[in-house]
């Protein structure tokens, strides 16, 4: 018994003297360490030291010495003041007056009517008090037996010559839709986009209901210029 007691008392010492020696290898490790940092630590600000004084000297030798013995420069306010005579009148400075500036608003629309009329080869009043010609206007001209207009024809959105003419012949059933448009052999314009509008323009119009009527009903539609 009391051999076994010796014997776990060596292992209990031996084990105390391993912990000890390896907590002083510990803080050997540690102290160590902690040196080294603090000698960088050091390095690094005698560093940052060192060039925060280098920049300070070459500022200082770049900018220019200012010395005490040289005053600075005075700049004279003298300046050179014209004598004016009491007798003497006073200069008159010719002054420009502006040229009348008419209203842009008006020039704009002065010129789109201009433009538009022109397109229709109609021409406007200004124009006839200059050149003493006739101006014109677009006109439709519809007749149908035994049927009434509905509403007033319109003439198509396009233009040709004011000398020229668009003859569109109709068909009207009882009810007074038109059925079929033809276009005439009295047309004098060629222009097929002018004929296609016009030929679409005849077939929008509307008529009375006749239940009286024939079931087919001829008639015409001329789309021409006429003298204002």
């Amino acid at each position: 018994m009391e051999e076994n007691r010796g014997h776990f008392s060596n292992v209990l010492i031996v084990i105390l003297c391993v912990l000890s020696a390896f907590s002083i290898y510990c803080s050997y490790r540690i102290w160590n360490e902690v040196e080294s940092l603090s000698t960088a630590v050091a390095a690094i600000e005698q560093d940052v030291i060192d060039r925060l004084d280098d920049g300070s000297q070459q500022q200082s030798v770049s900018s220019p010495a200012v010395s005490a013995d040289k005053p600075a420069p005075v700049v004279s306010a003298k300046k050179s003041i014209p004598i004016v005579y009491a007798d003497a009148p006073a200069p008159v400075v010719p002054v420009d007056e502006p040229a009348p500036v008419e209203d842009p608003f008006a020039v704009a629309t002065r010129s789109a009517v201009q433009k538009i009329f022109n397109g229709l080869g109609v021409e406007t009043r200004s124009d006839v008090r200059q050149t003493g010609l006739p101006s014109f206007r677009p006109d439709v001209k519809v007749r149908v037996e035994d049927h009434y207009m509905m509403l007033d024809p319109e003439f198509p959105d396009v233009s040709f010559p004011k000398d020229e003419l668009v003859v569109i012949d109709i068909i009207v059933n009882q009810l007074g839709i038109v059925v079929r448009a033809i276009i005439n052999d009295g047309t004098t314009v060629r222009d097929e986009d002018v004929l296609y509008a016009c030929k679409e323009a005849a077939l929008k119009l509307l008529f009375s209901y006749n239940p009286d009527a024939p079931d087919r009903t001829a008639g015409k539609v001329i789309y021409s210029y006429v003298e204002e």
